[in-house]
């Protein structure tokens, strides 16, 4: 049921930097949207729902913030949402969940003054060119309703270079 809310749901991708529910669903044939370039302002999503949420919402499993992206879990949210990673792994070739390897967000370890995002490992850095590029990854996502979706980063740019403008793909799968 969730997979064809995925596949079916009709497009925005509001680029007036307006978040919550009254944005309406945002992911078309597996694809999602999220703009994310205020600088201050969070982003909610609501995976198993399909839906941008307001902040507060508890129902959020991912919120983004430029190139940031927290899980409801962890430091970062009051949620149980966690995730994993797999590197090469074949996004379309993905059926189903991994039974470990799950984590969320946890405080900074590192003195840098930032959580230790459990997605923050979407991009590699060109210091050269100062440009973001998705690293390739896959991500699976294990949700407060415990549904499980993967997520891959697609694209940080629009079609016109504007930052912050996430692409990516992401479908439910089966659990472990």
């Amino acid at each position: 049921m969730i997979a064809l809310l995925l596949a079916c749901a009709p497009s925005i991708a509001p680029d007036t930097g307006e978040t919550g529910s009254d944005a309406g669903p945002f992911i078309v044939d597996g694809t999602m949207t999220i703009d994310a370039t205020h600088e201050e302002d969070w982003v909610y999503v609501d995976l198993d729902g399909a839906a941008l949420v307001q902040a507060g919402d508890p129902s959020w499993d991912l919120r983004f913030r430029r190139y940031i992206v927290a899980l409801n879990g962890g430091v970062s949210g009051e949620g149980v949402v966690e995730a994993t990673v797999l590197d090469g792994q074949d996004f379309d070739g993905l059926t189903q969940a991994p039974a470990d390897g799950y984590v969320t967000d946890l405080a900074d370890a590192d003195e840098d003054g930032t959580p230790e995002y459990a997605l923050l490992t979407w991009y590699d850095y060109d210091f050269t060119t100062h440009v973001l590029t998705p690293a390739q990854k896959v991500y699976v996502i294990h949700t407060g309703d415990d549904a499980y979706f993967k997520l891959r980063f697609d694209s940080y740019y629009d079609d016109v270079g504007t930052p912050a403008m996430l692409q990516t793909s992401v479908a439910a799968i089966d659990a472990p």
